[in-house]
C-alpha cells in the first residue's frame, strides 16, 4: 500500500509559503541564470520516495499492454514504452520516475522541427514529426510568479516560473535531437495593452542550458525587432541563438520583420551585426533568406551565400548590378531569388536602357573584363549571377 510522507502540519506551512511569493507584475522580474533545481527534480522523479516511482512505472506497463492488439503479450520494458511514446507521453514518462527520465535523456525526441513563439506572458512551443503532425506545448506565466503548463488539451500548475520552465523543456528537446527546422516567432501585440512586450530572460537561460552543447539543425528562422526591440536586442537574440546551431549543419537561414500594425514599421538596418557576420555558423550557410523590405543589410554580408532571397524590385535591376560588380562574388555562380511580382520583362528594357550587352547565350554582360555575368530566369523568379574567372569548388556550391 502506498503511503504518503506529508505530515499532516505540512498544508498551513505550503499556504503560509504560498501567501509570501511575489505577485507577478508586467515587468520581466525573472533571473536569467538556470534553475539547476529542474534537473533535480527530474532526478528523483519528482517523487519523495522509491515506492510511488516503482508504483507508477507498473502503472505504464499495464497501460501500455492494454492497449496491445497482440493481448498475449505478458510484459514489456520500459525501453519499449518510450520507444512508442509520443511527445506528450514523453514528459508524462520523464516525470514519473528516474528509471524513465535516465532512460528519455539518452534519446533524441520524437521530433524534427520545433518553433518557438515568445509572448508577453507565455511561450508556445510547436513542434513537427512530419508535415502532418504537429504537438503544441504552451507555457503561461500566472500569479504568485507560478506558470500553467499545456501539452496539447492537459494543463498542469507549475510552481516554476513560466521562462523557466519553457527553457529548460525546449533545450531537453533539441539537445539530441536532428532538427530540420528550428524557428522563432511572436505573437502579435495585444490590442488593448499595446505598451506590453514579451519577456526576453528566456532566450538568455535557454542559451546558458545550450553553453555546451550545439543544436543539429538544417535551417533556421528568426521574426526581428518583436514589439519594441531595439538594435542591440535584435543582435543579442539572433547572436545567442546562431552561435548555439551546429555550423557543420546549418544551411540555411532566414530572417522577417515583425509587424503587426500597432507600432511604427521601421527599416532594419542591422547595425553592429560584425560580430554576427565572422561567425562560422554565417560564413558555411549556403542559402539566406531575406525577402522583407524591411529589412537592409549590405549585399557584401551575404554575397557568400550560394542561394540568396531578396526583395529587389525590376526598378532597382541596374543598382542590384553595380553592387554586384563592385562586390564580385568568387563563387562560379550566385542565384538570387525574387518575388513572384518581380517584373522581368520591365527589368530586360532596364538593363537594355542602361547598355548592359545581352549575348546569344542569353547572359547579360555585368563586367566584361572581369567576366561577371547575369541571367533572367522568369518561371523560376530566378536571376543568376556568374563569374567565369572564379575557381572551380569541390563542394557542389559553385
Amino acid at each position: 500500500m502506498l503511503r504518503s510522507t506529508r505530515s499532516p502540519n505540512d498544508t498551513p506551512k505550503a499556504t503560509r509559503r504560498h501567501e509570501s511569493t511575489k505577485k507577478c507584475t508586467s515587468n520581466d522580474s525573472d533571473r536569467s541564470n538556470i534553475d539547476v533545481s529542474l534537473i533535480y527534480e527530474e532526478s528523483d522523479g519528482g517523487y519523495l520516495n522509491q515506492e510511488m516511482a516503482d508504483a507508477f512505472e507498473e502503472f505504464h506497463k499495464a497501460e501500455y499492454l492494454k492497449n496491445q492488439p497482440a493481448r498475449n503479450l505478458k510484459s514489456v520494458d520500459l525501453e519499449t514504452i518510450v520507444e512508442n511514446a509520443d511527445i506528450y507521453k514523453i514528459w508524462h514518462l520523464r516525470y514519473s520516475s528516474p528509471k524513465f527520465c535516465n532512460i528519455i535523456r539518452q534519446k533524441p525526441a520524437p521530433i524534427n522541427a520545433m518553433v518557438v513563439t515568445r509572448g508577453h506572458d507565455r511561450i508556445k512551443t510547436e513542434m513537427h514529426v512530419d508535415p502532418k503532425s504537429m504537438k503544441q506545448m504552451e507555457y503561461w506565466r500566472c500569479d504568485r510568479e507560478q506558470s500553467l503548463v499545456w501539452r496539447g488539451y492537459h494543463a498542469q500548475f507549475d510552481k516554476k516560473k513560466f521562462q523557466q520552465r519553457a527553457a529548460f523543456e525546449i533545450f531537453s528537446c533539441v539537445e539530441n535531437a536532428d532538427l530540420t527546422h528550428l524557428g522563432f516567432k511572436t505573437e502579435k501585440t495585444h490590442p488593448w495593452k499595446k505598451s506590453a512586450s514579451p519577456f526576453f530572460k528566456f532566450f538568455k537561460i535557454l542559451c546558458r542550458w545550450l553553453k555546451s552543447s550545439l543544436i543539429t539543425v538544417t535551417s533556421f528562422s528568426m521574426e526581428l525587432s518583436w514589439f519594441r526591440d531595439n538594435d542591440v536586442v535584435n543582435f543579442d537574440q539572433v547572436s545567442m541563438i546562431l552561435s548555439r546551431l551546429n555550423p557543420e549543419f546549418l544551411k540555411k537561414i532566414k530572417f522577417r520583420k515583425y509587424r503587426d500594425g500597432y507600432i511604427e514599421d521601421a527599416t532594419l538596418k542591422m547595425l553592429g551585426w560584425e560580430y554576427i557576420y565572422s561567425y562560422p555558423q554565417w560564413k558555411k550557410a549556403v542559402e539566406l533568406d531575406i525577402d522583407d523590405e524591411k529589412i537592409r543589410m549590405k549585399m557584401k554580408d551575404y554575397i557568400h551565400f550560394s542561394k540568396i532571397r531578396i526583395p529587389l524590385k525590376s526598378k532597382d535591376i541596374r543598382s542590384f548590378c553595380e553592387e554586384l560588380a563592385k562586390n564580385q562574388p568568387t563563387k562560379q555562380q550566385t542565384r538570387f531569388m525574387v518575388s513572384r511580382d518581380f517584373d522581368f520583362e520591365d527589368a530586360k528594357e532596364i538593363l537594355k536602357k542602361n547598355k548592359f550587352k545581352l549575348l546569344p547565350n542569353g547572359k547579360y554582360i555585368i563586367n566584361s573584363k572581369s567576366q561577371l555575368y547575369i541571367s533572367l530566369f522568369p518561371i523560376e523568379s530566378m536571376i543568376i549571377y556568374y563569374n567565369e574567372n572564379a575557381p572551380a569548388r569541390m563542394d557542389g556550391n559553385y
